[in-house]
């Protein structure tokens, strides 16, 4: 990040530059903007890792083993977004539809408040990305599994 006036940011641009450093122009509001963006797409990354392990923690599988895993699957789904959109990078039971594989995620969540209502949650986040492909009546279908019981 660099901040400042106008006339800092030109004396610095050809430095940046130099450096094959990319610079982006904004405004205070698109600055706070691109902070909470940041904070999502990589502090919340985190978090899902941290919910992965939560499921694990009462299991006999090693932690490493769970991030040895589920990194490589982490990997390949940002690797898919340099290239697509969410929608077309979307992968799993709710793009394919698959209420079955849903149903059974929900009944293994069923003691663990937290990560049901965050499965819940983002599983609904994740309808909203599904692409032209996926009728309003499957849609409505999923959102219906994911609907607090």
């Amino acid at each position: 990040d660099v901040c400042g006036d106008v006339k800092f940011v030109r004396t610095i641009k050809p430095i940046i530059d130099d450096l094959d450093g990319k610079t982006l122009v904004v405004d205070d509001f698109q600055k706070a903007t691109l902070h909470l963006a940041a904070v999502i797409s990589s502090n919340y990354l985190v978090t899902l890792m941290g919910m992965v392990e939560e499921l694990f923690e009462n299991s006999e599988i090693d932690q490493q083993q769970i991030k040895k895993a589920m990194i490589p699957l982490m990997q390949s789904a940002l690797r898919n977004l340099e290239n697509q959109s969410p929608s077309e990078a979307l992968t799993g039971p709710i793009a394919r539809g698959d209420f079955e594989t849903i149903q059974k995620h929900l009944n293994l969540l069923v003691e663990k408040t937290e990560l049901n209502r965050t499965y819940r949650r983002l599983g609904k986040e994740t309808i909203r990305l599904l692409g032209k492909e996926s009728t309003e009546e499957i849609k409505t279908k999923l959102l219906s599994l994911f609907d607090e019981q």
